[in-house]
Formats: structure tokens, sequence, C-alpha cells
């Protein structure tokens, strides 16, 4: 391995980067498509919205410990974190997003800036890599001859890449997959046992036609099926009085003896609603309130598992948002000698405050009273406004 005559630390490329580069995975183009019937489940659709709405919750921040110029730029990008993150979901179901970055100079500032970020539509857009593997920007196939949009002015936030698949990888794909294609069959199962088995036809005797008086033939087994349907809707099946030489009606229907049991096909289906679920790794306790909630360590550790799950989606988010956007943003602005250091962070999610004591927290301060638990002692209101994330100063 190379070494620099300056320096012991060793330097030098990847070797692999080049070897990998023929076995790497094209990006499968139904991506979209697919994602857009998943999300048509409606459980899929939930699982996607407690990822979202985890994401959206979290306290992300942009820091800086440069002058005032760099102070500035911080505040913009943190501005522009918060415009950019709803477009930035979809990659849970397409594995990446990409963006266009739209450049403009604030002169009050002197800062070149990202005025926004532009996300480019899933189909026409591909990732261009140069051959060491390093991002060269994105390929727009709009109109007759593809549109290349270089790196300085393109970001692609891929989620869960590899070396074999640097485009990035839907969570939709894998565990959810699998069992959004067995809720499929088990809804579809369902709704033909509602049509053909829950709701049976009886049994009617009728001759199969009958002459009127004008003459006309009258195909009985027809009118009866209508007359069926008819009361399928809620009205009346009336057959003639007419009797037979031994007293019997000729006209006369039997109703079916049982009503078929949809429930152990529901059951079925309520139990893939909870591994679809799982499949994203959410837990259903912190979703949905079943029938036993279990102990409160049992709660809390679930609640973990779920916040290991919107940690790893956020750092990638954020991981990403950091080298090609606020790292461009400090090379545009800043000599290479005085960068200053700019960061993108979150509170972590387990820090986040209890729900109930934020509620309790909210009905104290916002009363025009002090309530009697807080006048007399018996709660701590300093402890509780410090849990509840809001640490108050004591004036010295």
């Amino acid at each position: 391995m190379p070494t620099s005559a300056a320096s012991p630390r060793p330097i030098g490329h990847s070797h692999s980067a080049a070897a990998l580069a023929a076995l790497r995975h094209r990006e499968p183009r139904n991506i979209s498509e697919l994602a857009t019937r998943m999300r048509d489940d409606y459980q899929v659709r939930l699982a996607e919205a407690v990822l979202a709405a985890n994401l959206r919750a979290a306290r992300v921040t942009i820091t800086t410990t440069g002058n005032a110029r760099a102070q500035a730029l911080a505040g913009h990008l943190q501005r522009l974190w918060e415009q950019t993150l709803p477009a930035m979901l979809p990659a849970i179901g397409e594995g990446r997003v990409a963006f266009e970055k739209v450049w403009c100079y604030a002169a009050d500032a002197n800062l070149s800036l990202i005025r926004k970020l532009e996300p480019l539509p899933f189909d026409p857009t591909e990732l261009r890599l140069q051959p060491g593997g390093a991002f060269d920007g994105i390929t727009l196939q709009a109109g007759p001859r593809p549109l290349v949009i270089p790196a300085a002015s393109s970001w692609w936030l891929a989620l869960d890449p590899t070396p074999l698949e640097p485009h990035g990888r839907s969570r939709f794909l894998g565990a959810p997959f699998t069992v959004w294609k067995e809720r499929r069959e088990a809804i579809r199962l369902r709704g033909i046992f509602l049509r053909k088995l829950v709701i049976s036809g009886g049994v009617a005797h009728v001759p199969p036609t009958v002459e009127l008086e004008n003459g006309q033939s009258l195909d009985v087994f027809q009118e009866t099926a209508r007359a069926y349907d008819e009361r399928l809707a809620g009205g009346l099946m009336l057959f003639p009085n007419d009797r037979d030489a031994d007293g019997n009606y000729l006209y006369n229907y039997t109703e079916p003896p049982t009503l078929m049991d949809p429930t152990p096909l529901e059951a079925v289906i309520d139990g893939l609603d909870i591994e679809q679920l799982r499949s994203f790794g959410i837990p259903e306790k912190t979703v949905v309130e079943g029938q036993a909630v279990g102990s409160f360590a049992m709660v809390g550790l679930q609640m973990l598992t779920l916040y290991a799950v919107i940690e790893d989606l956020l750092s990638q988010f954020e991981n990403s948002f950091q080298r090609y956007v606020i790292d461009k943003h400090l090379a545009a602005n800043f000599d290479a000698g005085t960068l200053p250091d700019m960061t993108i962070a979150h509170e972590p999610l387990a820090d986040r405050p209890d729900s109930l004591v934020a509620e309790i927290v909210k009905a104290a301060v916002t009363a025009q009273q002090l309530p009697p638990l807080f006048a007399d002692g018996t709660l701590d209101i300093d402890r509780l406004l410090t849990d509840a994330g809001l640490p108050v100063q004591t004036e010295q």
C-alpha cells in the first residue's frame, strides 16, 4: 500500500471499486410501480405512515462553530432540511429519491446557496457513477435526448446502498413484499367467500316453464332467479298458490340450513395485518391497541425497537444530506483552510419526553391558576419541565 513521504499514514484508492463495477445490479425499473401498488394496501400505507411520522417528529439540528457568515449558512441549511424532508420520505418505498440542486446567490450574506432541492420523478432518472464508484450526477431521460445533470447540481439520496446496489434498495422489498402477497391472496379469498358462500342460495322447486293465458311461455327458472336477487336486496319472493293433484304447492323455496361463518378467514387477515407491520420492523403494540397491553418494560422494549428502525433511516438521510448538501455548501463558500465545522444531528429518539409528562406540563403552564398538586409541592414542577425538554433556569 503506497504512503506519502510526509506522513506515515497510508493513502491510496479502492482496489475493489473497479472490479465490483462490472457486478453492480441495475436498478429495477418497475420498483416505482410496485411501490404504488403496495401503497394501495391499507396496512402497507399504515406502516409507511408510522415511519414517516416518526421521521418528521425527530428534532434535527444543523450546528456550526463558525463565524456569523457560517451561522447564517447553518440557518439556511436548517430551513432547507425542513422543507425537503417530506420529499425524502418516498425513499422508504422506492429506495431512493433524486434531486436537482437549484443554486442562487445571497448578496446580503455573500453566500452561494441551494435555494431549492427539486425532487425528480423516479422512472426517467438514472444514477451516474465514475469508474471508481464516485457519484457523477444524474441522467434524466426527458425528450429525444437524455439530459445529464452534473454532480454539482444534483443529489441522489440512496437508502440502504451497497457496492452492488449503489442506487439504493426499497424497504418494501424482502419481508414486506412477501407478507403483502400473502395478504392480497387472503383478501381475495375473503371476497370470493363473501360473494359465494356467506350468503348462499337456498333450494327452489318450480316447473321449468309455464304457459300464460295469452299463450306466451314463461321461463320460470329465470324469473325465480330474478326474484331471488330482489330478495337479497331486501324484497320478497312471491310464488303462485297453485297446487298439484295431491295438494302440494307447485312452487316452493327452502332457505339454506346454515350460513357460512367468515370468522376464521378474518382471523387470518388480522394475523397477516400484524405480520405486515412486523415485516417493516414496527412492533404492533406501538401502533395498535390489542387485547393485552403487557408490562411497561415490554412496551418500552417495543418502542426502542421502533426507535432503532427510525434512527437507522434518519441517520442515512442525515449522512447523505451532510455529504451532498452541507459539505458542498461549505466548499462553495469557504477556502479549504478556513472551512468551519458544520454538522447535522438529531436528538436520540429514546430521549424524547413522555407524552403523558408533556400533556401534564402543557396543562400546568397554560392554566390560569397553578393546579393544587403543584402548588402544595406534591408534584415537582421543575423536574417535570426538565423531563418535558424545557429546562428551567433559576435566577440568582
